[in-house]
């Protein structure tokens, strides 16, 4: 059987998408530049981009910004295709910045279980290690820990594991609640 060869030309190419300097500078809400992160494909794509994306989030926190705001942030910028040692810096800069205020400015009283799980899942997606951090996610966890749906659960207990941070406590209490939500679980 031979290939039609104009299924290549006739497939819809996507377009890489990049911010700019100044649509990062025109957020004026932590949501808006949530979006202009997640919508973004090649988010440092220049140093420019990356050190408005640092200083607008230093604007936003730790006021302005909500925990699930930080988390889908944090998930956003965890995504990014970064091709060049400056941006990855930039990134790991930006990620310790909203990790650190999230430990002093005791944001993690209003997290939920998404939240968390967004939150551990995107520092262990690139590594980030916060002692601090985990540990008092960790401690949020363990009293919220019938809020978490399967996938949540999961996603916490794997970030955990990721970045070898070992809670007996926390895993204790995951296998317990994960009988309760067993049927939620797929392969």
């Amino acid at each position: 059987m031979k290939k039609n060869s104009n299924n290549c030309i006739n497939r819809k190419r996507k377009r890489r998408k990049t911010c700019s300097v100044e649509s990062i500078e025109q957020c004026r809400k932590a949501f808006e530049l949530v979006q202009s992160v997640r919508n973004s494909s090649y988010l440092y794509a220049s140093i420019d981009v990356g050190n408005a994306i640092l200083k607008k989030t230093q604007q936003l926190l730790p006021s302005r910004m909500t925990p699930k705001e930080l988390g889908l942030l944090l998930n956003g910028l965890s995504k990014q295709r970064i091709h060049f040692n400056k941006g990855l810096t930039l990134r790991r800069n930006t990620m310790s910045l909203l990790a650190d205020t999230t430990t002093s400015n005791q944001m993690i009283r209003n997290f939920d279980a998404q939240g968390i799980s967004m939150i551990v899942n995107a520092l262990a997606k690139v590594r980030l290690s916060n002692e601090k951090l985990f540990e008092m996610i960790a401690t949020k966890a363990i009293a919220i820990i019938g809020k978490f749906n399967a996938q949540g659960l999961s996603n916490t207990v794997n970030a955990f594991s990721k970045m070898r941070y070992h809670h007996p406590e926390l895993f204790e209490t995951a296998v317990i609640a994960s009988i309760a939500i067993i049927d939620e679980f797929n392969a």
